[in-house]
């Protein structure tokens, strides 16, 4: 493939969006947007848009590619290219985005808690109501109650108009969001894909399923790891429905039980689970990496354990992993834009019109366009945040973090393609109110930072990463790239619209607080952080701050010695992911993974690991597979089923 220093070879003419590919996406639109609201949303179930490749993209793509398969045989010249195929997943990874758990479901525990969780004793009403801007949040006595007791419909209800200004308001911010995420992908797309040559491990799966010259599912050890993991979750399943059957106790230990006393209580819960998809996912990251997740993770456990033991617990929050985590975060960006330099003045030259490669103009319209839809959107997001009360300087110190949290998560995506990135301490409001306090930022800004917490508390179901793989899989397949971003601005647009057209549907009928766990837990874990942020406001946090830049620095030497000792394998990255909740779910399957992965390498060859790597690929095929059906047959049995994830 000609690069783009290389602007006097004619590149191979790219391949356009397809109207039949994009309406397909379209009529799958309803069925993810109703599966996932009524079992990530109403039961609380699977999570499937929690993990980094989100199990019913890849089920439906499965679905597609085996349907295309009979199409090709019986008329070849009617059945999807792999471009197509590769269109409606990027469709679907954008419904997901947009419609899963970390986004439009938390949200919708959001708009109504202020008034659900409000009583008298509280008197938040007095405390912090005033400051919620009454345009972005659904105050309605009689909404607010169906919401969460159930048992009406929402239709023709007179109800439905009190979700309408909340679902403008808060589908401008989502997408003017995506523009600027979007953007930026484009400006990063070249570096890391040409020039660094990430690996983007998430579109692994993707790309090899749409292959048709080498599919992972015609070689017999895949369907061996496809059986193993099948039977798991096939086994559980049939448990949970008739507890006579025999389950596998794959999910059920904490090493807490077994440390009662001090000081190795104070490692807290310590999960060990066996997940056959993580176990897969964990086999496709790069090894020193893989390593450095679980090793940075019992780091964490330790800092706890010795903590205790030599009375350090007095201070609150000790050892304050979120800030060691979002330290790190914040250094391994900025070094990354310090080794950018370079690149970063080359793009703006270029869509200043002076393009030092001298390639064919396109690269300079690309840019031209994407910073200035960057700066548009960023400008009209800054605006609409003024509309809403937050004061100008909160607005450029919320926001600046938040992008470079994106990029630091869109990096890790692309470079080490953990299963799951959910930074739980990693986040604009923690950071500003450790730095700054919360007495100074004034009770408007805290009470916005309260709103604000659902989209950006755990850092999963990230838009950014997926609009940065979406790219790489467009250059694999040779796809237009502006048309196929433009149909996932479009497709985004309305999946916010399918989202607040079916999901307050989904809660009259059944009732938030019969089984909604996620939309409860955010909708009052937002009013809990309202009522601390905003009636008890702390002052700078010097112990915080101290281990922020700790961890900063720690990242940072840990990143030196990887360039001055190649023995060196610790990494960074390992490092926020070890210690900012991002992976105390399924540690104990990264270390299976990388015991795996050591032994093939140490003791085998290449060979031996690509021979194994397809057994890898159908544990997460196999679990996503029966995973997924479960969930399915809760759908047309209206009753929830076997959580095969968490």
């Amino acid at each position: 493939m000609p690069t783009a220093t290389q602007g006097h070879v004619a590149a191979p003419r790219r391949q356009s969006v397809t109207r039949r590919a994009v309406a397909i996406a379209f009529v799958l639109l309803p069925l993810n947007a109703y599966w996932l609201g009524q079992v990530e949303g109403v039961w609380h179930g699977l999570h499937m848009s929690c993990m980094s490749l989100p199990a019913n993209n890849l089920l439906l793509l499965i679905v597609l590619v085996g349907i295309n398969g009979l199409v090709k045989q019986a008329s070849p010249s009617r059945c999807l290219t792999r471009a197509e195929l590769i269109t409606i997943y990027a469709l679907l990874s954008i419904q997901t985005v947009f419609l899963g758990h970390d986004n439009l479901i938390g949200l919708m525990g959001v708009l109504p808690a202020s008034a659900w969780f409000d009583t008298p004793a509280r008197g938040w009403s007095e405390l912090f109501h005033q400051y919620l801007p009454d345009w972005m949040v659904v105050m309605d006595e009689r909404a607010v109650s169906a919401f969460y007791m159930g048992g009406r419909g929402f239709y023709g209800s007179g109800l439905e108009w009190h979700w309408l200004r909340p679902a403008l308001g808060w589908g401008a911010l989502l997408m003017l969001l995506f523009l600027v995420h979007a953007s930026i992908s484009v400006l990063m797309a070249e570096r890391w894909t040409l020039r660094e040559r990430l690996s983007y491990p998430i579109t692994r799966l993707p790309l090899e399923l749409t292959d048709s010259g080498s599919p992972p599912f015609l070689r017999r050890v895949f369907w061996i790891g496809f059986a193993v993991a099948g039977s798991v979750d096939l086994l559980n399943g049939l448990s949970y429905l008739y507890p006579s059957v025999p389950h596998l106790p794959v999910r059920e230990m904490d090493l807490r039980r077994y440390f009662p006393g001090p000081p190795f209580n104070a490692m807290g819960s310590t999960l060990v689970r066996f997940y056959p998809f993580i176990i897969g996912m964990g086999f496709l990251m790069p090894a020193d990496v893989l390593n450095s997740c679980w090793i940075f993770f019992v780091f964490g456990k330790v800092q706890r354990i010795v903590g205790r033991a030599v009375g350090l617990y007095h201070i609150p929050r000790f050892p304050f992993q979120g800030e060691q985590a979002a330290g790190a975060m914040v250094a391994i960006v900025l070094i990354m834009a310090w080794t950018m330099r370079g690149y970063l003045r080359d793009v703006i030259a270029t869509a200043r019109g002076r393009d030092p490669t001298r390639s064919d103009g396109r690269r300079t319209v690309r840019y031209r366009w994407a910073m200035g839809l960057a700066a548009s959107s960023a400008i009209l997001l800054g605006l609409l945040c003024l509309a809403m009360g937050m004061s100008v300087a909160v607005i450029v110190g919320f926001f600046a973090l938040y992008f470079l949290i994106s990029i630091g998560v869109t990096r890790i995506r692309a470079e080490v393609g953990s299963p799951s990135h959910s930074m739980l301490f990693v986040n604009p409001q923690e950071m500003l109110l450790v730095w700054f306090g919360g007495r100074s930022l004034g009770k408007q800004n805290l009470t916005l930072f309260g709103l604000f917490w659902w989209f950006n508390r755990l850092n999963r179901n990230h838009p950014m990463p997926v609009a940065l793989e979406t790219l790489h899989m467009a250059d694999v397949v040779r796809l237009d790239r502006t048309r196929l971003m433009a149909a996932m601005w479009v497709m985004g647009l309305v999946s916010v619209v399918a989202a607040f057209a079916i999901y307050p549907a989904l809660f009259f009928r059944d009732g938030a607080i019969k089984a909604a766990g996620e939309v409860l837990g955010v909708g009052s874990d937002t009013v809990n952080r309202m009522n601390s942020w905003v009636g008890n406001p702390q002052p700078p946090s010097n112990w915080g701050r101290a281990f922020t830049v700790g961890g900063g620095l720690f990242a940072a030497l840990l990143g030196l010695m990887r360039t001055r000792f190649l023995w060196w394998s610790l990494h960074p990255m390992g490092y926020v992911l070890g210690l900012s909740y991002a992976v105390d779910f399924y540690w104990a399957s990264l270390v299976v993974a990388a015991a795996c992965k050591g032994v093939l390498l140490r003791y085998g060859s290449n060979k031996a690991y690509s021979r194994a790597l397809p057994f890898f690929i159908g544990l997460i095929i196999g679990e996503c597979v029966v995973a997924c059906g479960w969930s399915l047959l809760a759908l047309v049995l209206h009753r929830p089923m076997y959580d095969a994830w968490w």
